[in-house]
Order: structure tokens, then sequence, then C-alpha cells
């Protein structure tokens, strides 16, 4: 699929393997952001044609057509479904940059109901998008 990742042809398909793919693709310290993260956990209806990751250093692959890369510092990923991510609570705020704030609001409001965030985080993430 990409320098040193490859598919199994023995593993079924999966909906996140696309994700998956982006951030090995991008080398060991990259991560799911923003839009992408809301999108693989299904927080809000995204373009499945968009995946966005980050990194604290420079990614110089041509990740193909649809991936974008950001250089961002100080963000300790979490593995979100095997896949490493930015943690949900910034990545909701990262998102109403893309998103909007209405629909990011709408994921903050399902990732609480699910319990990926909790109450505090919620009102937080809330008072910085002005919901």
């Amino acid at each position: 699929v990409a320098r040193g990742v490859y598919r199994m042809p023995i593993w079924p398909s999966q909906p996140q393997a696309p994700y998956a793919i982006a951030v090995k693709a991008a080398g060991e310290d990259a991560f799911l952001y923003g839009e992408s993260v809301v999108a693989l956990l299904g927080l809000a209806p995204t373009d499945p044609t968009k995946i966005r990751l980050a990194s604290p250093k420079r990614c110089r692959r041509d990740l193909g057509p649809g991936v974008t890369m950001k250089r961002v510092t100080g963000t300790c990923p979490v593995h979100l479904e095997g896949i490493a991510c930015q943690p949900i609570p910034d990545a909701i705020e990262a998102a109403a940059q893309t998103m909007g704030p209405l629909r990011a609001g709408k994921a903050l409001r399902k990732a609480l109901e699910e319990g990926y965030i909790t109450q505090d985080e919620a009102s937080r993430i809330e008072k910085e998008l002005s919901l």
C-alpha cells in the first residue's frame, strides 16, 4: 500500500482501514487529526475522501490524494480502534475549523452521549466554540 505498509488479503476489509493505512504511511509519529478523528468514531457525517493527519515531524512522503498533513507539536496521541489519534476533545475543537462550529457541536453532543468525553470537557469545548 505504501513503503513499509502492507495489506493482508486474508483479513476482511474494515471501515477503519483507510485511516490506519494513512497513519502508518505517514510515519511512526503521525496521528489522525481533527475531522478525521470525528469520522473514525462516527460522531458526525464527514467527507470520506479527505483524511487529516498531524505529526510533530516533517513528512516528505506522498500520501496520496485527499490526505493532508499538518505539523503539530505538544500533542500526546491516544489509540482509538488501534489507530493513533489526537485526543477526542482536542480533535472536536480542531474539527470546528473545517466542519464549522454547529456540526462540531453535534459531534460534541454525540461524543458525550457515547461516553468518549466527560461533561467537564464538553462544557469547556462549548465555551471555546461559543455554542
